[in-house]
């Protein structure tokens, strides 16, 4: 029975919010990409969006995550600044494909402190020594 440090809880707590607020960030990304492909309008925003949360999910451990949103962002580097038509279509896949891993229910983290008590039979424990 081990009980978590402070950097583990704040990484369990860092790590659930970042799940929690999956749909939004697609959301953004699916407005940005419907301004791109309307008024050809947003390029380097939706780069950044696909950009930023590659290397977020890839760094809390949501791989599957972070491999479609960089596919996202090597088929913008691709597309270049100028309008977007058949990439369009591949995109938007994409943007499918996120917002299904978003809505996973495996995305509905529990506060860190609940996981440990649950692990533990809800004992309260008082921490009297660092291992």
């Amino acid at each position: 029975m081990t009980i978590p440090n402070r950097f583990e809880m704040r990484l369990a707590e860092l790590k659930g919010r970042f799940a929690r607020s999956l749909p939004g960030r697609v959301e953004e990304i699916a407005e940005t990409l419907r301004r791109r492909q309307d008024y050809d309008d947003g390029q380097e925003t939706l780069d950044r969006q696909f950009h930023n949360l590659a290397g977020t999910a890839g760094s809390f451990g949501f791989l599957s995550i972070a491999a479609v949103a960089a596919d996202g962002f090597d088929e913008c580097a691709e597309a270049g600044s100028g309008p977007i038509s058949g990439e369009a279509r591949y995109l938007w896949s994409i943007v499918e494909d996120l917002a299904y891993a978003a809505s996973g229910e495996h995305f509905n983290a529990p506060d860190p402190t609940d996981e440990w008590l649950a692990r533990n039979d809800g004992a309260d424990r008082t921490v009297t020594s660092m291992e």
